[in-house]
């Protein structure tokens, strides 16, 4: 059997599935609200998102040679 006087957790998380007290942990919880200020503070600045505007983050695309050069 379990010892009495361990914390008993009583269901998981609604984001990542961990055990957690409430339906969202902490982490996600913190996680949530700085993406939510971060997409907050782009819309106030230029009025769209990077995702909205199409905007790819990472290196470019490679690019094909010209038929010259085949």
């Amino acid at each position: 059997m379990s010892d009495p006087t361990e914390k008993q957790i009583s269901g998981r998380c609604l984001v990542c599935g961990k055990p957690a007290e409430a339906s969202i942990c902490s982490p996600c919880q913190d996680r949530i609200r700085a993406e939510a200020a971060g997409r907050k503070i782009a819309v106030e600045r230029g009025g769209r998102t990077d995702r909205e505007r199409g905007v790819r983050k990472g290196p470019p695309p490679a690019t094909l040679p010209d038929n010259d050069e085949l």
